[in-house]
């Protein structure tokens, strides 16, 4: 293969890739939403418990933010009036330990003022492709189960 050829054939591989992605990214989310937390099991027989395991989609738990002190002011008065017979924990500012008992304090889901809990994030969908899902999925494109075109469409645009 020539080297403008294999400029070309790299050009195309890598529209592929990222299109590829696209997709990818677009059906983790959407099957995400259907499932919910928990995972589905891909088939190489689409809905065929029997046939070769290709992987796991699973959705994670949102990950919950951890509480931050975002008015130092607001968190010293508390401290004052919640631990007013330890005044160490307080200089002129919250010292270390002052912080970390103001964020122990919001752990518990009481509404300590200067201090907030951050709204949880987004859970993660992955999929996890087994060791022997390259092999099978070789296979069926061999056997003729399989086309591109049941994968991806590529419009042009």
């Amino acid at each position: 293969m020539t080297d403008p050829m294999k400029l070309r054939r790299l050009a195309v591989l890598n529209v592929l890739k990222e299109r590829i992605g696209r997709e990818i990214d677009a059906t983790k989310q959407e099957l995400g939403s259907a499932i919910g937390r928990g995972s589905m099991t891909a088939f190489a027989t689409p809905g065929d418990p029997n046939s070769e395991v290709l992987g796991v989609l699973s959705m994670s738990k949102p990950r919950q933010g951890a509480p931050r002190i975002v008015d130092e002011q607001d968190a010293v008065v508390w401290v004052l009036n919640a631990y007013a017979d330890d005044p160490s924990l307080v200089e002129v500012r919250l010292t270390e330990q002052g912080r970390k008992t103001v964020i122990a304090a919001a752990k518990t889901g009481r509404d300590i003022p200067g201090a907030e809990i951050p709204p949880p994030g987004k859970p993660t969908v992955s999929f996890r492709q087994t060791a022997e899902a390259e092999a099978e999925i070789v296979a069926m494109w061999e056997r003729g189960d399989l086309s591109i075109a049941d994968v991806l469409e590529i419009e042009a645009q």
